[in-house]
């Protein structure tokens, strides 16, 4: 029985160029994290062209989705899902990457605008 699955992020947002951990704690009888999958977006990362920058590990209870040098387009919806004889749960974990060329483009604009 899969009695529950809860998803974190490490960080509220990340830099571009950061690294970023994404956590799936399951709470699961029998536990069998290795049938555990992770998608973006609702499409499954194995599938998809950039899941050799993703990591994945497993200790205990949890499984984790390491990015490293994530980039803008990394932001998305994540979600883990676990399945045993018993059932399946699925956690969401929302990915969202700030870039400096943005948000300094941004005050730019906004103090264009007000003061100018």
């Amino acid at each position: 029985m899969i009695t529950r699955t809860r998803g974190y992020s490490i960080s509220d947002a990340a830099m571009a160029g950061s690294s970023v951990t994404l956590l799936c704690v399951v709470d699961a009888n029998p536990i069998e994290l290795n049938t555990i999958r992770w998608f973006k977006n609702n499409e499954d990362l194995s599938l998809t062209n950039n899941a050799a920058q993703w990591e994945r590990r497993i200790e205990g209870n949890e499984a984790s989705l390491i990015g490293k040098s994530i980039r803008k387009n990394d932001a998305g919806q994540y979600a883990c899902e676990i399945n045993n004889s018993y059932g399946n749960s699925r956690a969401t974990i929302p990915l969202v990457v700030q870039c400096k060329f943005f948000i300094y483009e941004f005050f730019i604009d906004f103090f264009y605008d007000k003061y100018i």
